[in-house]
This record gives C-alpha cells, structure tokens and sequence, in this order.
C-alpha cells in the first residue's frame, strides 16, 4: 500500500510538474509574438526593439492593443506592429504615440490582409507618428 501511495504522489508530481503552453496570438510587437504570458507587460526591451514610455498591453477578449498616450515602439530588425489573420484594433491614449520601424523594408504597422481582415486605429485627441507607412500585404 505504501508503494501504491509513493507511486501515485510520483505521478501527481510529474502530471503538475508539466507546463501549460500560453495561448498565442496573430500579433507580433518588435518581433515577439503576443502571448497569454506577455500581453499585460509590453514594455523595455521587447523583441528586437523597445517599448518606451509606457506599457502596451494586449485585450484578449476584445482584440484590442492599447497603446498608451507617450509610447514609443522601436522596432529593431523587425516590423513595429505585424498583425496576421485577426481583426484587432489599436487604441491610443489621449496624447501622441509613436511607432517606429527603423530598418528598410520593414514597417510601423503591417498587416496580412488576406481574408478580409480589419485594424481600426482609435483615440481622443490623439496623434500617432507612424514611421515608413501602414501596409497591407
């Protein structure tokens, strides 16, 4: 009976040692894909750029990326913004956001269009500096 109890707690421990996967959206900051894990805390060095300024964060239920009135997204290598195939709107604080891509070739918001989806951008009294353009691929 005692074997019985040590193999069934060897099992519990081994089943509740196992990670549970995030679930992973079709949006990217600087690179990064948006997780369950990272969507509350988009800030500092992020990908292979930087968020400044702020905290962005990511509304799973909504679809909405909230970027904060005085962010700044830095993208490295990467595109600023790359939403795949989801609908998402990024709202910005009342106040000026810039997002920025700084290589060639790459982009401040990029957008796979393929199915007809949509990125609304909304604010109050809002300005948000896009850097190289908005594209839709």
């Amino acid at each position: 009976m005692k074997k019985l109890f040590t193999l069934f707690a060897l099992l519990g421990a081994i089943f509740c040692a196992q990670q549970v996967s995030a679930a992973e959206y079709d949006l990217w900051i600087n690179g990064e894909r948006i997780t369950d894990s990272n969507k509350n805390q988009i800030t500092g060095s992020f990908g292979t750029g930087s968020v400044t300024g702020g905290t962005v964060t990511f509304n799973s239920s909504t679809y909405t990326l909230n970027i904060p009135a005085g962010v700044t997204i830095t993208a490295g290598n990467s595109n600023a913004i790359e939403i795949g195939k989801m609908n998402v709107t990024i709202k910005v604080g009342s106040g000026t956001a810039n997002i920025y891509a700084k290589n060639s070739g790459k982009y401040g918001i990029r957008m796979n269009n393929e199915g007809n989806y949509t990125c609304t951008i909304e604010g109050n009294n809002t300005s948000t500096n896009v850097s190289t353009s908005i594209v839709q691929v």
